[in-house]
């Protein structure tokens, strides 16, 4: 730890220099995702200094000492807003007002849970196709809700990064909204109330907070990801083998669905062995022939993965080919084939450069043909007939 006594600008050249280097990522999100959490978890007393001694400019210092490393001319002179925020239940923030990114995923906030707890969260920029599909396959986003304030998007990614660099990830928010941005976190319900903005009493509200005391979050995890993926897997083969009705089957899709949904929250971070089950959910749900409720769950499990898994992931071709298995199963279609032969084809577009080393890669489905998929998807259609 470097005293208290050195320059500002010495401090932030520390601070920068012990922060894990991201290759091929700008100034602003080194900033938002990588130096600043690395302040709160690794140099929790040098934070509470800088918070005390130098806002608002400290984000600022830090920024110029990352262009100063990269050997670079600052070109982002936009002013960082900082400002301390305190709820009824005595939780105690930092928000930080990021100049407008101009690239997914930098940041458009950041903030930082000083107490009870340490925490680190950001508010990004995402696609804006994600935006408009998230408009409209969730309700709780309300279609009214303006697209732009004052030119700024106002519709981020709420993520969280933890002390070991894992990531968890919630949902849309307002990030002009602190309110918002935490009535998403787990564990942050009761903080719903008003926040109140005490910057210009910051020194009072942070000396009676020791930030190297307050502990991390989550000290641990309740339960291995790698059992609960087996628990959900083993939970999806037991019910697929023993339903006998169509009732029994869009039940047991829905209880697989939850047991996902549950793992997921469980964990914060959306495991691949776990989510990958949803493929159980679908096929149940085309026994049942609840082909609607089975291209819902398929059309949100594409948007999950277009966000997270990328075009290369297994998962991200075994929803495309859920979607051609509920296309050929739906008598509704007047011609079924032409729609499987689309949804393969979009399966097998990156299928050459597929992570073979990640859960899902040896799907049966992944290496259906068009003649597979038709016979599979009649086979469970007449499964319970």
């Amino acid at each position: 730890m470097i005293s208290h006594h050195h320059r500002i600008s010495d401090l932030c050249d520390e601070i920068v220099k012990d922060a894990t280097p991201r290759p091929g990522k700008s100034s602003h999100y080194m900033v938002a995702h990588v130096i600043l959490p690395h302040l709160l978890f690794a140099w929790p007393d040098t934070l509470q200094h800088l918070l005390t001694t130098t806002m608002p400019t400290f984000v600022q210092e830090l920024w110029r000492a990352e262009v100063r490393k990269r050997g670079e001319e600052m070109t982002r002179e936009e002013e960082v807003g900082v400002r301390v925020l305190k709820n009824p239940s005595g939780a105690v923030a930092v928000a930080i007002d990021m100049p407008p990114p101009e690239t997914v995923p930098e940041a458009y906030a950041v903030v930082m849970m000083l107490a009870p707890q340490r925490r680190f969260f950001v508010v990004e920029r995402t696609f804006e196709d994600i935006i408009r599909r998230y408009r409209r396959s969730f309700s709780w986003i309300d279609p009214a809700t303006p697209a732009a304030v004052d030119g700024h998007r106002t519709l981020g990614w709420l993520c969280e990064w933890l002390p070991d660099r894992g990531r968890r990830n919630y949902e849309m928010v307002d990030y002009l909204d602190i309110a918002d941005v935490m009535r998403n976190v787990d564990g942050w319900s009761h903080t719903i109330g008003p926040w109140v903005d005490v910057t210009t009493e910051a020194t009072d509200v942070l000396s009676v907070i020791d930030l190297s005391d307050q502990p991390y979050y989550p000290a641990e995890v309740a339960l291995d990801p790698v059992v609960a993926a087996r628990f959900v897997a083993e939970v999806a083969r037991q019910r697929h083998a023993a339903v006998k009705t169509a009732a029994e089957a869009r039940s047991r899709a829905m209880e697989i669905r939850s047991l996902i949904e549950r793992a997921v929250a469980e964990h914060g971070r959306s495991y691949a062995e776990i989510t990958v089950q949803t493929t159980s959910a679908i096929e149940l749900l085309v026994m049942a022939h609840a082909y609607e409720e089975a291209r819902q769950l398929v059309i949100m499990w594409q948007n999950f993965c277009a966000h997270f898994r990328g075009n290369l992931a297994p998962e991200t071709m075994l929803s495309r080919a859920a979607t051609a298995l509920v296309e050929a199963a739906d008598p509704a279609n007047n011609d079924p084939r032409s729609r499987v032969i689309y949804w393969l084809t979009n399966r097998d577009r990156f299928m050459p450069e597929m992570r073979t080393d990640l859960p899902g890669a040896d799907h049966p489905l992944l290496s259906a043909t068009v003649d597979d998929m038709m016979d599979y998807a009649q086979m469970l259609a007449d499964e319970l007939t």
